[in-house]
């Protein structure tokens, strides 16, 4: 089986090197069909504009791949303004640059969630091709805020989705696939599947190796060993809720809850947690690590006693589904009816698993759910029991995960029909929150 991925450039990979810290469903994917030794072109395509970089082309392999070969494809657009004009010439050119690679004799043509257009239009020339969908919400934003054009970006898309692929793998991580799909293709070629994990923790926090792993955790990191701690792991924006997590934090030692935060990750609202933490007398009491490589994440986790994940577009991020995994009491917010956020997620993870915090008054509620808590050391040891064992039944290693997604692509090389993909939750949640 040959494959050609078209993907964007992700986070930490470089042209000179292969330290990846972001969308760990393709990066796993890329290193298991190394390993499996699968004949496999990779197509990075610069998205945005860099200062020093043109359209100059490369190609790496980084030491390490025998069997996958890397292209970079360089930025083609203008400079950083006028901005849309730009991407959008970029867009064109960089499909034009990539059209010889579309071309040459492969059986999977594998496009990530930001070139769904180009997906769609290779689909109505070639067979084999794959959109990996890592959720829709970037296609319900704009509709959903009201901005010109929105509904009318949300309307070409729904189109494109229909285009003859091989299939669609959407993630199971909470935004309302069902508003982007139709239900003829749950029974054509949809499939939404959880993300993996790195590794199922099924060990007992509670025991006294455990706590004391837990409080050497947190000496690594540079907190008190004995204080509690609150952490956050993601990317820092608002839209992943980090504004609240900070808020969150001051609030609660200005009540006196005494607490340690841990940030894991870095973003372009770090420096607006910075400046709630200032504000409200915690920044001395907040370890920020910045970008770490995945490998890293598990440790970090080890350290924290409540993991908050305040995201507003989904709560089944790939960080709260390795704290479930490590076995971490977790707090996100509840579904959101009207926009359809979570309502799969709310059936497929059950109420004893995560705590979930009111939207209405998101940072009241987060620092009332951490403060009781606190005060119950049985209930946080009961959401730790209950989080493994949800881990245990429900999830999977990246190694089986993407083994059948591997498994999936060797289907549709080989010829054969692979409707229905089926979601793994009901559609009972998707039907009581359709809408148009």
């Amino acid at each position: 089986m040959k494959i050609v991925m078209v993907c964007r450039r992700y986070s930490g990979i470089a042209r000179d090197r292969w330290a990846p810290a972001g969308t760990p469903a393709i990066v796993k994917l890329i290193e298991r069909l190394e390993g499996q030794g699968y004949d496999t072109t990779v197509l990075f395509l610069e998205k945005r504009y860099l200062k020093h970089s043109g359209p100059r082309d490369m190609e790496t392999v980084y030491g390490r791949f025998r069997h996958v070969r890397f292209c970079h494809v360089g930025w083609r657009g203008l400079g950083p303004r006028p901005r849309l004009l730009s991407e959008l010439i970029n867009t064109t050119r960089q499909y034009f640059a990539i059209l010889s690679h579309l071309g040459k004799p492969s059986d999977i043509l594998y496009f990530d969630r930001g070139h769904l257009a180009y997906a769609a239009l290779t689909a109505l020339f070639r067979r084999g091709v794959v959109w990996r969908c890592l959720g829709v919400t970037s296609f319900l934003l704009a509709r959903d805020a009201r901005r010109p054009l929105g509904g009318l970006y949300l309307g070409i898309a729904r189109l494109l989705v229909r285009a003859p692929f091989g299939a669609i793998i959407c993630t199971n991580e909470g935004s309302p696939w069902y508003r982007l799909f139709s239900r003829r293709q749950l029974d054509r070629n949809l499939a939404v599947w959880t993300n993996g994990v790195e590794s199922l923790d099924v060990s007992d926090p509670s025991t006294a190796p455990m706590a004391e792993a837990r409080r050497e955790a947190k000496r690594a990191v540079g907190l008190k060993p004995d204080r509690p701690v609150i952490g956050y792991v993601g990317r820092v924006t608002k839209a992943k809720g980090i504004d609240l997590f900070a808020a969150m934090l001051a609030r609660l030692l200005e009540n006196g809850v005494e607490v340690s935060g841990l940030i894991v990750g870095e973003g372009e609202d770090l420096p607006e947690a910075h400046r709630l933490l200032d504000a409200g007398g915690a920044a001395d009491r907040v370890v920020c690590t910045g970008q770490l490589p995945h490998s890293e994440i598990a440790r970090h986790l080890q350290a924290i006693d409540i993991f908050v994940s305040p995201a507003w577009n989904g709560s089944l991020s790939n960080a709260t589904l390795e704290a479930l995994s490590a076995g971490k009491c977790t707090v996100v917010l509840e579904p959101d009816p009207v926009r359809g956020t979570d309502m799969t997620i709310a059936e497929f993870v059950p109420a004893d698993v995560m705590i979930r915090a009111r939207r209405d008054d998101p940072e009241a509620s987060l620092t009332e759910i951490i403060a009781s808590l606190l005060e119950s050391p049985d209930r946080i040891r009961s959401y730790e029991n209950e989080a493994r064992r949800f881990a245990a039944e429900r999830l999977q290693g990246w190694g089986p995960r993407i083994d059948r997604e591997i498994s999936l692509l060797q289907c549709i090389a080989d010829g054969h029909q692979v409707a229905p993909l089926l979601p793994e939750q009901t559609m009972a949640a998707a039907g009581a929150g359709r809408r148009p």
